[in-house]
């Protein structure tokens, strides 16, 4: 199967993006696709567009808004825009680093160089 398809779909389509990150990050069918998903993309990707200049994305627990918004949007935003300047902020020093490594780890692996 050739790369060049998905390296396009994953700089292209957050939502797209998003799942392969989770399925990187916690393995092949374990993702649940939910309408909020597809929501939370589409404001992305407004923002991204300059539509947007200021979001908060406000859910309870478990409905994968930091995986979305700290770990797969900034390897997003980077597939876009290699020069991009990104600050992660978290209450925790303990979180921010969880989640440094997890997008690292994501734009390491080989679906994100190719």
């Amino acid at each position: 199967m050739s790369t060049a398809p998905v390296a396009e779909i994953i700089r292209t389509d957050f939502s797209a993006m998003f799942e392969m990150t989770f399925q990187h990050l916690y393995g092949p069918g374990k993702y649940q696709h939910n309408w909020h998903h597809d929501y939370l993309a589409r404001i992305v990707e407004q923002c991204l567009a300059g539509n947007h200049t200021r979001v908060i994305v406000a859910l309870p627990p478990g409905h994968l808004k930091s995986t979305m918004m700290s770990v797969a949007l900034p390897v997003f935003m980077l597939g876009r825009r290699p020069d991009a300047k990104i600050i992660a902020a978290s209450y925790s020093s303990d979180l921010a680093e969880n989640f440094s490594t997890q997008t690292c780890g994501q734009t390491r692996s080989s679906s994100m160089i190719r």
